[in-house]
């Protein structure tokens, strides 16, 4: 690593270079170099100048060193010694090879791959892309329809892509430049998003409704009602587009492996879901030759508006786990889609007792029906065409759920005051205490009690054995059905809240900055240097950002 030296000179120099004006210094330097270019020979001795020193590479012993003449360098000529300051150094940056420290030991990585796991099935075939192409091919449909040109598909393509608002597109379609010169075969918007959606795409989307009987009576004395909309598509239909897509061929992995740092096997590298053990474990217990898709689902309830009407969003996306991180992670790589969009009921229709039990149980049967395609699918497998031009049999699985805190306690069927992966107690969190992980058994046999039990005695005693293990009678929750599925260990740390803003900001940056003089956390990591995959904090980390309305500081 080069480690750049220097002094408080340069702030010297800097300073009164800004005083000189630019002729003067444009004069100075090619005078000085008038001068270099007449004398070739080494000066016996020289005085000591500013412009002849070089920077002591330690400038806290400044005092005591001794600085060295450039022999080749002639003193200042007596018609420009008016021109310079005596009292300024003028540096000279050295550079020091300093090794690194810290770095990340080098091994040599051995991968052991499991022996049955993918193996394709006997042919070779085409993937949904593929096969669309060759047919638009045979029927002579140009590649750029439904547009009438290339020219014309690039102007479309810019246009959905620019991030205009529907009307500034009209508006744009309406200008005589473009519709008199141009004049694209769409002359409004109707007719530009008519196009768009001509255009090939995955899975279809359908609408179900679903009716929610609360216990509020009405002036009939019949119980209220409320119907909702539950928008979804086929998961395994989802599945297929992600293991049939071309662009992910270099990316997409079907067989999981361990990952060590040397020949003995001692240490494991877990780097990717195909070097974790959970796929292991699963791969040997299904058929040989099998194809795990591990399902990452994420879900995250959205205030799309707050004086328009209060509209509210719940949407559910899936990935897949075969997919590297690096390009599932990355939004133009189209590596994760949208599964469905689950109701936001206002649940009029129930008492305030119970309108937080009946929005669980809404959730959990709208989340039931939105994966049921996956149970089946789990269980037997369904061929599915890869983008390697392979047919494999593929067990959809639920392997991940990324929810912020709330939602997970939510899936997990558990009060919020309550840890939704452990069965530590409400007021023993955070402490150094064991914490045993919560069990899809127990928790099950738990909540079957509750449902069968026959009378009102029994039920409260079931209904108080589930509150003294933190657990909400949901009956049943959406993933009691999902083939090898561990919902507990499936959830995933929300980096933005337990991390990010929990244990760094609310943690971390508080402790620090109580043990610093003020200003100073920022001021360090102000000047720290930017580096590619670093954050840099140009404003400090004390820089007050709210986030989703929170109210709350985060890093800026």
């Amino acid at each position: 690593m080069r480690h750049y030296v220097s002094s408080n000179c340069f702030r010297q120099a800097a300073s009164s270079a800004a005083k000189t004006p630019c002729s003067t210094v444009a004069q100075i330097r090619r005078r000085r170099r008038h001068h270099q270019s007449q004398s070739r020979s080494p000066t016996p001795t020289l005085p000591q100048t500013a412009d002849t020193q070089e920077i002591d590479p330690h400038p806290e012993d400044s005092n005591n060193a001794t600085h060295l003449h450039s022999p080749h360098t002639p003193p200042t000529p007596p018609h420009m010694a008016a021109q310079f300051d005596a009292s300024i150094r003028y540096p000279r940056v050295s550079v020091e090879e300093v090794p690194d420290e810290g770095d990340f030991p080098k091994y040599s990585v051995v991968t052991d791959i499991h022996p049955t796991a993918g193996k394709p099935l006997p042919g070779s075939f085409k993937t949904g892309w593929e096969r669309q192409k060759d047919e638009e091919t045979k029927h002579g449909v140009a590649p750029w329809a439904p547009f009438a040109s290339a020219d014309e598909w690039e102007f479309a393509r810019y246009l959905m892509k620019s991030g205009l608002s529907q009307g500034r597109i009209d508006e744009l379609l309406h200008l005589k430049m473009i519709a008199g010169q141009l004049q694209p075969s769409f002359s409004n918007k109707y007719e530009f998003f008519k196009k768009i959606d001509a255009l090939p795409k995955g899975p279809c989307f359908w609408c179900e409704t679903t009716i929610i009987t609360g216990d509020v009576l009405n002036a009939q004395g019949e119980r209220m009602r409320e119907e909702v909309e539950l928008w979804l598509r086929d998961p395994v239909e989802c599945v297929r587009e992600l293991m049939g897509k071309a662009s992910l061929q270099d990316s997409m992995v079907y067989r999981p492996a361990r990952v060590y740092t040397g020949e003995d096997r001692q240490t494991r590298v877990f780097e990717e879901m195909w070097s974790a053990e959970w796929w292991w474990e699963i791969q040997n217990e299904l058929p040989k030759g099998a194809t795990v898709a591990p399902v990452i689902l994420a879900s995250d309830k959205t205030q799309l508006s707050t004086f328009g009407g209060d509209k509210t969003a719940y949407p559910v996306y899936l990935t897949l786990g075969n997919i590297a991180k690096r390009v599932r992670r990355q939004p133009s790589q189209r590596a994760t889609v949208l599964l469905g969009y689950l109701p936001v009921p206002t649940l009029s229709c129930c008492s305030t007792t119970t309108r937080q039990l009946k929005g669980y149980e809404v959730f959990h049967v709208c989340m039931a029906r939105l994966l049921q395609p996956m149970v089946e699918a789990g269980k037997t497998g369904v061929p599915i065409a890869c983008s390697d031009g392979r047919k494999r049999r593929v067990f959809p699985l639920l392997a991940a759920y990324c929810a912020d805190h709330p939602e997970q306690c939510l899936v997990a069927c558990c009060p919020e005051n309550r840890c939704p992966k452990g069965t530590i107690g409400r007021d023993e969190r955070g402490g150094l205490g064991l914490c045993w992980g919560r069990d899809v058994e127990s928790t099950l046999s738990a909540l079957e009690a509750v449902r069968a039990a026959q009378g009102s005695t029994e039920k409260r005693k079931a209904l108080d054995s589930l509150k003294a293990d933190g657990i909400r009678a949901v009956l049943p929750p959406f993933w009691a059905n999902l083939p090898h599925c561990d919902i507990f260990s499936s959830l995933m740390p929300d980096i933005l809240h337990q991390l990010h803003k929990g244990v760094f900001h609310a943690h971390l940056v508080k402790w620090c900055d109580q043990m610093m003089a003020p200003g100073e956390l920022d001021r360090r990591f102000m000047s720290m240097a930017s580096h590619p995959d670093l954050r840099h904090f140009a404003k400090g980390v004390k820089v007050e950002v709210d986030i989703e309305g929170s109210g709350e500081a985060l890093p800026g």
